[in-house]
């Protein structure tokens, strides 16, 4: 039996948005975790703010290598293998507009990007590209 097989270049190329998919799949995906997870803990209608924080190499060159836009599109819960390029330069241009994000359920939360992301001198020691979340509701 053979040590070798073939495999397909789909199998080692992610497909995603970006130049580097480190620094804009990763913060996409973590985005959308972190909304999800905020439905499942039922904190969808009380919330009023989110605050990233990035560090490491993805606080360094996240905003060169649209990492913030990434975050946007994740935060509005809209998902990188379904969303269509015209959809997430609207979205983008409305958050920049209004400092909103909206929810699948009606919802509107405040998150303004020059504030809201915070690019962390700070490197973890778990991971060079790590990022905390937090979510500020009306009850704190």
């Amino acid at each position: 039996m053979s040590d070798h097989r073939s495999i397909s270049v789909f199998e080692i190329i992610k497909v995603g948005v970006g130049p580097s998919s480190s620094h804009t799949m990763g913060p996409w995906r973590a985005a959308l975790f972190f909304i999800e997870e905020l439905a499942r803990n039922d904190l969808w209608q009380s919330l009023q703010r989110i605050e990233v924080i990035l560090y490491g190499s993805l606080s360094k060159t996240g905003k060169g290598h649209g990492s913030d836009q990434a975050i946007i599109a994740g935060l509005h819960y809209k998902h990188f293998r379904v969303i269509r390029r015209s959809e997430w330069i609207d979205l983008l241009r409305v958050n920049k507009a209004c400092h909103e994000i909206a929810l699948p359920n009606g919802g509107h939360y405040k998150f303004n990007p020059d504030e809201d992301i915070i690019y962390s001198k700070e490197t973890l020691p778990f991971h060079p590209n790590g990022m905390t979340f937090r979510a500020h509701t009306a009850t704190g």
